[in-house]
């Protein structure tokens, strides 16, 4: 479905909490914004009210609208006074909830104070004559019924159901039957305020012109989009960085085997209307992996644009007639602007299997499972790491993943140790690149393969998140244990303030900066902090940041500052 949307419009913020749970990496995906429901005010003229007998009911009669809740209520006021009535708009979508609903009313002797009106074309008639509007539903997206009543100065009574504090203020809410009479029963009863709430937060008016505004919003994203930017980046800046984070040279290139070339994997990425990104992943007869970044193809000239290491290289028309004769001949699925193409057996069979893990967690760069503004995001940490590397530090990338960013700290350390508990990321790192100075090793970071204070730089992104918490102490005794006096660990997480929208699967614990600040101080005197937001990476951390970053180093011994376990 995704593949079809440019841009999705919620009607309240949980919505867009309940669907990231369910679709990775949706903001990805789909540009999101919410726009509240608007009740047309016109149809729903406001009459001053006061405490009556009248409760209306609006909905079908469903077990999510919670309707015996509904009866224990009636039950509870009738005790205080048999005046008390309840009228329902609306009807029965279930025999069962049906039978036992006609045999509770005549048990709870209900028989002359609930009445069933069944479905309303005018709900304005409908509701001119009652005094109160009860909803005891299990969850709502918004709550039209309410909304309209509100709007004719009727008293909600709202129960709290998940999220209903994002659409209703808490005074109108109950948690108990004893509260919904007390709500009821009590003097305080204010016409204007109901209708007040409604046409300063739900109108129809303020619905069009948000709507409206969104709609101009897209229309200049799209100009934005056909001149040369993307997501407020240009083109320009995104070859750029694309091609400053390549790890090749033009003698890797030299050197690599072209022979029973197999395209395993790759995509094509629409970034403006006439600019495309084509990148895939080869491998030739000895299985040595080749990853083709950032080639751009402009649809209205035809012309190719290689990145240096393809460019400069004596095979470059083979790439070009790669990409040529092949690739761009592919009939393409396109999914939010990225059209994908698995080709090797084996590597299909893997990701139909696995689809969840690649979606959340396999992001292979030159992939569709790798998308441009996710690459972005991800140079830009490798970037910051970069400047406390020096020529001759030896680092240790751990977690390593696939590999790209041991490959691109090769360019500047003497040595880059590469660990992942993943065998297959480890063959991955090791056939796509084959540099002297990396030495690539299966592992787990809680009992790294690593001698005694060999390490300068330990560089670990986005790896604490997948740890039980009682292997973090473990954890972190390993960094000390391999780090050089003076060395440092660069550590790199998500923030979970900014994402408590997403539930990955595969994180057992997400962070607040001030978990993850005091986790570090049990091992580190000495602390700088960074925020990933949108594609830059700034000073501390910040309201917005996805992910948090820190600088982490001792000025006394690494072991003297282990603490306490956590």
């Amino acid at each position: 479905m995704w593949e079809n949307v440019d841009h999705l419009i919620v009607v309240t913020d949980h919505l867009k909490t309940l669907i990231k749970m369910q679709v990775p990496n949706l903001e990805d995906r789909v540009e999101v914004s919410t726009i509240h429901n608007g009740v047309n005010l016109s149809h729903f003229p406001y009459k001053d009210r006061n405490r009556g007998y009248n409760i209306a009911f609006v909905g079908y009669m469903i077990s999510r609208k919670n309707p015996m809740l509904l009866l224990q209520i009636a039950k509870e006021l009738t005790k205080k006074n048999p005046k008390y009535k309840i009228f329902i708009a609306g009807d029965f979508q279930d025999e069962m909830l049906r039978l036992y609903w006609n045999y509770q009313i005549k048990e709870l002797q209900l028989e002359n104070n609930v009445f069933f009106h069944g479905f309303q074309t005018n709900m304005k008639e409908w509701l001119d004559d009652k005094d109160y509007i009860v909803a005891t539903t299990m969850h709502e997206s918004f709550g039209y019924g309410i909304a309209e009543a509100m709007a004719m100065g009727i008293k909600p009574v709202i129960h709290n159901f998940p999220y209903s504090k994002e659409i209703w203020p808490q005074k109108y809410l109950f948690n108990t039957i004893e509260e919904a009479v007390r709500s009821i029963t009590t003097n305080n009863y204010q016409s204007s305020e109901y209708r007040y709430y409604i046409q300063s937060n739900y109108s129809l008016d303020k619905q069009i012109l948000k709507t409206k505004e969104l709609l101009s919003s897209v229309e200049q994203k799209d100009k934005n989009y056909n001149a040369n930017s993307f997501n407020g980046v240009s083109t320009d800046y995104l070859k750029q960085r694309f091609n400053e984070f390549i790890p090749f040279q033009v003698e890797f290139t030299e050197n690599y085997i072209l022979e029973d070339i197999l395209i395993m994997i790759g995509k094509r990425e629409q970034i403006t209307i006439d600019l495309d990104l084509i990148e895939c992943i080869i491998q030739n007869k000895n299985g040595d992996k080749l990853i083709l970044f950032n080639i751009w193809f402009n649809k209205k000239t035809e012309e190719l644009i290689l990145p240096d290491y393809l460019n400069r290289s004596s095979k470059q028309d083979i790439f070009i007639s790669l990409i040529r004769n092949y690739i761009l001949r592919f009939n393409l699925n396109y999914r939010n602007h990225i059209g994908g193409y698995i080709l090797d057996p084996d590597l299909q069979e893997d990701v139909k299997r696995n689809a969840a893990v690649y979606g959340w967690e396999r992001g292979i760069p030159a992939t569709q499972f790798m998308t441009s503004v996710g690459y972005l995001r991800i140079i830009e940490r490798y970037n910051k790491a970069a400047e406390y590397i020096s020529e001759g530090d030896v680092v240790l990338d751990a977690a390593c993943g696939f590999g790209y960013g041991s490959a691109f700290f090769s360019r500047i350390a003497s040595e880059v140790i590469a660990v992942d508990l993943a065998h297959d990321n480890i063959t991955f790192g090791k056939s796509a690149y084959g540099f002297n100075n990396i030495k690539w090793m299966e592992g787990d970071v809680t009992k790294l393969p690593v001698e005694d204070s060999t390490i300068d730089i330990y560089v670990s992104f986005e790896t604490i998140e997948h740890l039980p918490l009682v292997l973090l102490d473990q954890y972190f005794r390993e960094a000390l244990r391999v780090i050089k006096p003076g060395g440092k660990m660069i550590i790199s997480t998500p923030n979970v303030e900014n994402r408590r929208h997403i539930n990955n699967p595969y994180h057992i614990k997400e962070y607040t900066h001030s978990e993850f600040q005091d986790i570090l101080k049990n091992y580190f005197n000495s602390i700088h902090f960074y925020s990933s937001e949108n594609y830059e990476i700034l000073d501390g951390v910040t309201n917005k940041s996805t992910n948090m970053m820190a600088i982490c180093y001792n000025i006394k011994n690494n072991q003297a500052l282990i603490k306490t376990n956590i």
